[in-house]
């Protein structure tokens, strides 16, 4: 996700260079997270490699690790999307800004301004927060488990590695993670501004409230994805499974669990309940949907009579049809109701994630599953 480009001036070259890397910085991020990634694989290739060659297996680089494997291809994955849907972001806000999905409160010159800068603001602060919370964390859990586990002169790269890259690599994704919970407080900055929206009946507003939509929907998902790899190994553990890694990350791995969760719920679960019951508020509630379909189902049942009335159509018949196709399509354009966003589904996420951290403790500790392999 981009941040607003600061001004600089226009007949400096460090401007120039400074407006592009801030504009840019996510793609440059995300990019270093890739070659390390890829730099991380051969090396691991090369020491099984050397490994397997008699006599040369002390020359390997350091010990096959796969976690940061495991950890780097979500973290590209979801960020790259993050930095894609950045653009679509700050699109979406432009049309707000345009007054196109609004209704400012009237006799207060600079609401708009106001609340833009509200919105920035409030993106900033839980940015920040979130970001310096993580960071913390895993600065303390890298230099907790370094110093439970000491360091010897063969791990020593591997122990600056951990120190360094864990939590160079938490602070861009707490950055993130802050930006969407700042961004799902959208609907109650605009009841602080007393800012509403102005409805579903022009192509402005609903293209900009989707563009909402989008981001509520990729909140929920990079969320799970969060949530659900920290529970991936809480039952792996459990079943008897990984356990080199469990006594180094089992308690770091749990906090940020813990976080997550809350994450979900903070900048996932509540922001798009929020943003549903607003829309289903500006569709007439329960009546006014149920009176949409039926609408569009009596349309449909006509364009279906005027198409098949006579195979040699008539003008007039062209004409219905083309106003009943039109009519239609700006009914399901309202429809603005993604599935992921469902109330129920993200409560039942929320319950799989609750029921995996009490799972592990029912298992017997003999895990005559993993013993079987």
């Amino acid at each position: 996700m981009s941040d607003p480009v600061q001004p600089a001036h226009p007949d400096s070259w460090w401007g120039s260079v400074a407006r592009h890397f801030a504009h840019r910085k996510w793609a440059y991020i995300f990019a270093a997270f890739v070659w390390a990634l890829v730099w991380y694989a051969a090396m691991n290739v090369l020491t099984i490699a050397l490994e397997r060659i008699p006599g040369l297996g002390e020359a390997a680089p350091f010990p096959v690790d796969i976690m940061p494997l495991i950890a780097g291809v979500p973290i590209i994955i979801v960020g790259w999307r993050a930095v894609a849907l950045g653009n679509r972001l700050e699109k979406a806000i432009d049309n707000f800004d345009d007054g196109a999905a609004f209704v400012f409160p009237a006799g207060q010159a600079g609401a708009k301004k106001k609340f833009l800068n509200d919105l920035k603001k409030t993106i900033s602060w839980y940015s920040k927060l979130v970001s310096a919370a993580i960071f913390l964390i895993s600065l303390a859990g890298v230099i907790l488990l370094t110093s439970i586990n000491g360091a010897d002169s063969v791990d020593f790269f591997i122990t600056f590695l951990l120190i360094v890259g864990v939590p160079a690599i938490a602070l861009p994704i707490g950055t993130l993670l802050g930006r969407l919970l700042g961004y799902g407080q959208f609907v109650r900055i605009m009841d602080r501004n007393g800012i509403e929206l102005a409805g579903l009946s022009t192509p402005q507003a609903r293209e900009a409230l989707r563009e909402l939509e989008s981001l509520h929907v990729f909140a929920i998902i990079a969320l799970t994805v969060l949530c659900f790899w920290f529970a991936g190994w809480w039952i792996t553990w459990g079943l008897g499974y990984g356990l080199e890694y469990k006594s180094m990350w089992r308690t770091q791995f749990l906090v940020l669990w813990f976080v997550s969760i809350g994450l979900f719920t903070a900048a996932g679960i509540w922001p798009a309940w929020s943003f549903r019951r607003r829309v289903a508020k500006l569709a007439g509630g329960p009546e006014g949907r149920h009176a949409r379909e039926e609408q569009i189902r009596q349309a449909r049942a006509d364009l279906e009579h005027w198409q098949g009335a006579t195979p040699q159509k008539s003008r007039q018949q062209r004409e219905r049809i083309a106003e009943l196709t039109r009519f239609i399509g700006n009914l399901e354009d309202q429809r603005i109701e993604r599935w992921l966003l469902d109330p129920r589904l993200l409560v039942f996420l929320l319950a799989i994630n609750l029921a995996a951290l009490v799972l592990p403790l029912l298992i017997p500790e003999t895990h005559p599953l993993a013993a079987a392999f």
